[in-house]
């Protein structure tokens, strides 16, 4: 933990079981600069921009509205995806809202291992329900992912091994891939059938359902090109991998974003 600083990973965990307990039914919103994680926002910084590219702040828009558009969000959610919302409320307890400067690296949201069920979301990607879905959907997958590695890894390559993917300029661990494409693939089989409620969403948004479906297909296809070609998957990994490859290709290309 923490490339073997242990007095840095006991540090944390103090901080860690410091945190006051929520229950089942509470999930807790805060602003980056909201009091009530006033203590813990140095441990929160450190963990989500390990190398500061990101130059987070405060949210500076207006805390109700946010709130309301990240409630409307989940009503959708869980109007149109049930099962899905489901997981969600038991996986994200504690969303946190950011700021980001424009010199620091693009930042849509963020959920750290180390910061399990807690989900960073950047009022940025707060503008419309289906971008912030889209963030939802995306990061709640990580904090899936993570759920399945407290005692095994999802890949079995070297730490130090990288590759080429389809969202990145720079070379990255196999791990992080197995990720991208997994949220891929979750990020299909949500938008399909969100498409099919044409009863909650406008033909505008169901247009845009389509271009993010197929931007997350062909996305999905060049992540499992590096994954087949290079991953040494866990019992878990293959499992896992087994499962979405099943969704993806048990539908006609381009019968994922057909209406029912």
């Amino acid at each position: 933990m923490l490339d073997g600083d242990v007095d840095g990973a006991g540090d944390i965990i103090d901080e860690i079981a410091c945190m006051p307990f929520y229950g089942a039914e509470e999930l807790q919103v805060h602003a980056l600069d909201h009091p009530d994680i006033a203590h813990m926002r140095e441990l929160f910084l450190s963990r989500l921009d390990l190398r500061g590219e990101f130059a987070l702040s405060a949210p500076t828009a207006n805390s109700v509205e946010v709130e309301r558009r990240l409630t409307d969000a989940l009503s959708v959610l869980r109007r149109s995806l049930p099962d899905l919302y489901g997981e969600m409320s038991v996986l994200i307890r504690r969303i946190i809202l950011v700021g980001s400067s424009p010199i620091g690296k693009a930042f849509d949201g963020a959920a750290v291992y180390q910061l399990w069920r807690l989900l960073f979301l950047n009022e940025n990607r707060l503008t419309d329900r289906l971008s912030l879905i889209e963030t939802l959907v995306h990061e709640e997958a990580h904090i899936f992912l993570f759920g399945h590695t407290i005692e095994t890894a999802l890949t079995l390559n070297g730490s130090n091994e990288r590759h080429y993917s389809a969202i990145r300029d720079e070379k990255r661990p196999i791990d992080g891939i197995f990720h991208a494409m997994i949220v891929n693939a979750r990020i299909v089989w949500a938008f399909s059938l969100m498409r099919k409620r044409d009863d909650i969403f406008t033909p505008t948004e169901l247009g845009r359902m389509a271009q993010i479906i197929r931007r997350h297909e062909f996305m999905y296809a060049q992540h499992k090109s590096v994954i087949h070609n290079h991953a040494r998957l866990s019992e878990i990994g293959r499992r896992i991998f087994s499962d979405a490859d099943a969704y993806m290709l048990s539908v006609p290309a381009g019968g994922r974003h057909a209406r029912a």
